[in-house]
């Protein structure tokens, strides 16, 4: 059985991953910037730029 970040996450690497993510998340939401809407901004505007190569 894992032990600590690997407990709910199924692996330590998965829960680093995890954690890194929430991190971000909530770095983003004290800066008073929505996070879903940043990632929604970026994912559309990388999907344009790889389409225009």
């Amino acid at each position: 059985m894992a032990h600590g970040k690997g407990l709910f996450a199924g692996s330590a690497r998965a829960g680093r991953r995890g954690a890194a993510i929430m991190r971000w998340i909530r770095a983003r939401q004290l800066n008073r910037s929505n996070p879903y809407v940043y990632l929604t901004h970026a994912r559309t505007h990388a999907s344009a730029d790889a389409n225009s190569r």
